[in-house]
């Protein structure tokens, strides 16, 4: 009357409805969660961002991690600008690849960060549409109250994601079970062992490494200096490789190594010991963009990522920063101590691909510093260690340079387009002794010693000044004199406001020019040029070519001198080129500065001019430089010329 059924085909029968359990359960679990009526567009992150004060003006996100899909390359100077606004406050919509599990961010305007530590995204903790406020860690999972509901919104969500975590894991682990006793019934039924333990080992496999992911972030900290540790180090490696490949970059490793630390710990003991390292850990983060990373990696060794590497030279002076830090006396209680380091530099890709490879070619390097008397940065490469060695006699011979008054300005004329009149000039750097750089980027790539720079500064401001005051003395009509300035941009700008406040007759008519670099933390440096605009110094930035601009910055950076160079506008030859080049001669006249086209040689070039309406041009350093005598002269006749232009 019955057939007859195999066991094997009854044990699959009879255990379906577990499975269905165990599906039901995953199910229930998920419509638990929060529901979202405007849920962000498939394989998009969103984050939504809320201030008290509404204000998000350079707000923006940086951001890391694998398996992102992003249309460009998103920096500290560049990161993620908000996608749009809704009733909350802005919001980013960050694309990723399906396999994602979750990046790292950090919201920030300038150097100013919503919160100081690194937050992490989960997908499978937070899911794909998440919700932050001002000045706290936390990321909601649901819109959270804001406004007097606040504190009590931001204890309810963090009760609630503990509680979410401790329902997460439970579940896990019935799901774990039931799974495992299915696969068990149809792999005994079947007779294959081998596959169940293989199978329950790839699933403990999985719950090991979810539990690594998601436990504390401190496990990756060094208890005594706070920094990343070597697990930390090899993560952030890992990613900055990553990035570095995309994009086509390149990336630093620096292993540095401690001179004179065992003397301290033997000698004052290892309560000093601790504070010498703990005061390092703070120096050498100081030394870093906020986009690059130090690790302690052991005893007295540390380890530093340099992303986005413009040059081996960049590195270079990160490395010189860090051996200028480690030199500094270290006070403890009336007691002083005195270290010093040994730098080995290591460079993806042409020192290794992979994070291992990097770091061991780096800690190689640093051996042979120390091998070369210790208190040096070498690098792994030998070409790039002579270019290095090169570089180092070019700025000895710009210091005796200096010392011995070899150097001069010569001027390059800013002239009306339609009268030709002398409104202005650039001061021009020159030396002709022996072993004298080619050129002026030559000349300012020599000087990026920090006290070299800050020397060639103070030089260039105090000759620009004492020509101008001279010329005047003769009764030549005032014009603008601008001077370029080396060195990192707040720094500059602070010193030159120190030099030049001295002698405020002196100082007025100057102008300090800067790479587009000023824009990138404008709040910043708002008070600084304020106060040069006080001593009656004007502010300019030059170099400014067809790329992403954020005209906003320029709105809300008081500039007075906007320079763009003509031939990379004109050689572009797009619509865009040219709507960005109006729009700019535009913001110009609504903001009170003057914009100047630089580079400009060709009859093409100078038409280009006239079609954007910029009032004034510059020739290129090539073929339009002059002596001060001989730009005296050119000041006398303009002016002569235009007058009589006038009385015409």
């Amino acid at each position: 009357m019955f057939r007859s059924i195999p066991f094997c085909s009854l044990t699959k029968w009879a255990f379906r409805p577990l499975q269905a359990i165990a599906l039901c359960w995953l199910l229930l679990l998920g419509a638990a969660g929060p529901a979202f009526a405007d849920a962000p567009p498939a394989n998009v992150v969103r984050l939504h961002f809320h201030r008290v004060s509404h204000d998000y003006t350079g707000w923006g996100l940086h951001l890391w991690g694998s398996n992102l899909v992003l249309t460009r390359d998103v920096t500290w100077e560049r990161p993620l600008e908000p996608a749009g606004v809704d009733a909350y406050g802005v919001y980013f919509d960050v694309p990723i690849d399906p396999s994602a599990t979750g990046f790292n961010f950090i919201l920030h305007r300038g150097e100013t960060k919503n919160h100081p530590k690194d937050q992490l995204l989960d997908l499978a903790r937070h899911g794909r549409e998440v919700w932050l406020l001002e000045n706290t860690e936390t990321v909601f999972t649901a819109p959270p109250p804001v406004g007097s509901d606040f504190q009590l919104g931001l204890e309810t969500e963090q009760k609630r994601q503990r509680n979410v975590a401790l329902l997460w894991g439970a579940a896990g682990a019935v799901v774990l079970a039931m799974a495992g006793i299915i696969w068990f019934i149809q792999r005994r039924a079947a007779g294959s062992r081998s596959d169940l333990a293989d199978q329950l080992a790839k699933l403990m496999e999985a719950q090991n490494e979810m539990r690594l992911r998601n436990g504390p972030a401190s496990a990756l900290d060094d208890e005594l200096t706070g920094l990343p540790t070597r697990s930390g180090l090899q993560h952030a490696l890992e990613q900055a490789i990553g990035r570095a490949k995309r994009g086509g970059g390149r990336t630093a490793v620096l292993f540095i190594d401690l001179d004179g630390f065992k003397a301290v710990n033997d000698g004052a003991g290892h309560d000093a010991g601790d504070l010498v390292l703990k005061v390092l850990a703070q120096r050498f983060k100081a030394c870093l963009r906020e986009s690059d990373m130090v690790a302690r990696v052991g005893g007295d060794e540390f380890v530093a990522v340099i992303e986005s590497l413009q040059s081996p030279l960049h590195a270079f002076n990160v490395g010189r920063k860090l051996l200028a830090a480690a030199r500094l006396p270290i006070e403890d209680g009336g007691r002083v101590h005195q270290v010093g380091a040994s730098i080995g530099v290591a460079v993806y890709p042409l020192d290794g691909q992979d994070a291992a490879t990097l770091i061991k070619g780096a800690d190689t390097a640093m051996y042979g510093a120390k091998k070369g008397g210790k208190d040096a940065c070498r690098f792994l490469q030998a070409d790039l260690q002579a270019q290095m060695d090169a570089h180092l006699q070019r700025e000895d011979r710009l210091r005796e340079a200096l010392d011995r008054g070899e150097l001069r300005l010569d001027y390059l004329p800013d002239l009306d387009l339609a009268s030709g009149r002398v409104l202005g000039a650039d001061a021009v750097p020159r030396w002709d002794g022996d072993g004298a750089p080619a050129s002026l980027h030559e000349m300012f790539d020599t000087a990026q010693d920090e006290v070299l720079a800050e020397r060639l500064n103070a030089w260039m401001l105090s000759e620009a000044s004492r020509h101008a005051q001279t010329w005047r003395n003769r009764g030549l009509p005032p014009v603008r004199i601008a001077v370029n300035l080396l060195g990192e941009t707040a720094s500059a700008l602070e010193k030159a406001h120190r030099l030049l406040s001295g002698d405020r007759a002196a100082a007025h008519g100057l102008v300090v020019q800067l790479r587009p670099g000023l824009l990138d933390d404008h709040h910043g440096h708002v008070a600084l040029i304020d106060a040069l605009h006080a001593l009656g110094v004007g502010v300019a930035v030059t170099g400014l070519g067809v790329q992403d601009l954020s005209l906003l910055r320029l709105v809300e950076t008081p500039i007075d001198l906007l320079k763009l160079q003509a031939p990379r506008y004109v050689a572009a030859a797009s619509a865009s080129a040219d709507g960005l080049a109006r729009s700019l001669v535009a913001l110009g006249v609504a903001r009170m500065f003057r914009v100047v086209a630089s580079d400009v040689d060709t009859p093409a070039q100078r038409e280009w001019c006239r079609r954007m309406v910029v009032g004034s041009t510059m020739p290129s350093m090539a073929t339009g430089t002059l002596g001060a005598e001989a730009f005296a002269k050119m000041l006398g006749l303009r002016t002569s010329d235009s007058r009589e232009h006038a009385a015409g």
